[in-house]
C-alpha cells in the first residue's frame, strides 16, 4: 500500500478504535512482521481478536482474509 493509503488507514483505524496513531502504526508494524514470517496464517489471531472484540463480524474477517490472500491488500514491507 502506498504511504498515502496507509495514512488513510491509520487515521480511520485510529478514529474507529479510539487509539492514537502511534498505537495503530505499531500494531500495523507488528502485523507486517508476523505476516512476513507466517504469511496469511499470521492474520488469524489478529482477525480472531477483532471478531471477539466486536470490531469485525466473522463474515467481515473472512472477507478481509480472502482479500489479503488474493493480493488485494499488500502487507509486505513498507
Amino acid at each position: 500500500m502506498s504511504p498515502e493509503q496507509e495514512e488513510v488507514l491509520v487515521k480511520t483505524l485510529s478514529s474507529v478504535l479510539g487509539a492514537d496513531k502511534a498505537e495503530v502504526r505499531a500494531a500495523l508494524d507488528q502485523v507486517r512482521a508476523d505476516y512476513a514470517a507466517k504469511e496469511p496464517a499470521a492474520l488469524d489471531p489478529w482477525l480472531d481478536k477483532a471478531v471477539q472484540a466486536g470490531i469485525l463480524s466473522q463474515d467481515e474477517a473472512d472477507a478481509l482474509r480472502r482479500v489479503v490472500e488474493q493480493g488485494g491488500i499488500d502487507l509486505g514491507p513498507r
